[in-house]
């Protein structure tokens, strides 16, 4: 079984600073949602202190963005968080689901 490792104080600063800014501000509201990325972050509270589930979040959407770069294709919200129906974003001003992306 492979281990993925944390966020190294190796690199960009100012980068890792800000995916633990936005995993704090997910964490703010993932109580409230069901999708597979919410259900995922209240399982790991349960098990996890609060600032290592922080630091795991952000640690994804490192792996994500740097996965969407490398493949040079356009992100897809549904297919970030395997979310279903109930998941939503806001796209051109507009609320769509993961059904709109179609």
């Amino acid at each position: 079984m492979n281990r993925l490792g944390g966020i190294s104080k190796r690199g960009n600063e100012g980068l890792r600073g800000l995916l633990i800014h936005r995993a704090r501000a997910v964490l703010n509201w993932y109580t409230k949602k069901d999708d597979a990325l919410s259900l995922w972050l209240q399982g790991l509270k349960k098990r996890r202190h609060s600032c290592k589930v922080t630091v795991a979040l952000a640690n994804k959407l490192a792996r994500v963005v740097w996965a969407i770069i490398a493949s040079g294709q356009p992100s897809n919200p549904c297919k970030i968080c395997k979310a279903g129906k109930t998941s939503y974003w806001i796209s051109s001003g507009r609320r769509r689901t993961c059904s709109d992306a179609g």
